[in-house]
Order: C-alpha cells, then structure tokens, then sequence
C-alpha cells in the first residue's frame, strides 16, 4: 500500500496529524511556479502521508515528486504532463483568506478559467 496511516498511539517514524512544516518545492516544479519561492510554510491535518518505500515507484512512472517536508517526506506531487495536476498532503486552503486565495488555489481556478475559455471558443461548451 503507498500510503502509511497514522493511528493514537503514533510510532516513531509514523505520520503526524497536523501542524505546520517547511515544504521546499523542486526547481521547474508548477508549485514552486505558483508559489514563486523555494520554499513555504504550511499547514496540514492529515492522517496519511507517502510510505517512503514508494517513492521511488512515484518517480519511474509520470509523476514527479516536487515537494518535500523537513525530513524529505513527500508533501506534492505533480503530474507535469496535465492541464493542472497537483496532489498535496497539505491543506493550501487553510492559508488562504478573503482576498487573498492561496497560490495553488489561485492557480487552480485560472487553471479552469482557461480550459473554459478554450472550449467556448472552440464551440463545445457547455
């Protein structure tokens, strides 16, 4: 199984629930292009995370892990050859407030305005 879930009595080396932590992104990665810097502090309330073992596997097919937390664990995962493909084991929601959405959020919904945009003009929408 790819993913390690967390349970009351964490072991060591086991996921966290929640917090914040350090995310540095890859360089080229779409994150660290919305994100414009290496790297962000986030917060998360997660109860899963990428079994390390498996990253490896992440990485020979189309995805590409692009970032990392403190201790190298898997925090985003991009699909470079999609639209707009970003998996996060973080919540880029908790950081966003009125006015000013995260730049995932951001970059999400440009994402989709675009794709709109496309298929209006191209007669096939909706």
């Amino acid at each position: 199984m790819p993913v390690a879930c967390a349970v009351p009595n964490r072991q060591p080396g086991a996921p966290r629930l929640s917090g914040a932590l350090r995310i540095r992104f890859a360089p080229g990665s779409r994150a660290r292009e919305l994100y414009g810097v290496e790297a962000i502090d986030e917060e998360y309330y997660c109860n899963y995370e990428v079994r390390p073992d498996y990253r490896d596997t992440l990485e020979k097919s189309d995805a590409r892990v692009t970032g990392v937390g403190p201790e190298g664990e898997v925090r985003a995962v991009e699909l470079p050859r999609q639209r707009f493909w970003i998996a996060m084991l973080y919540q880029p929601q908790r950081s966003s407030r009125p006015g000013t959405p995260n730049p995932v959020v951001r970059g999400f919904v440009a994402a989709a305005e675009e794709f709109a945009s496309e298929r209006a003009a191209r007669g096939v929408w909706p």
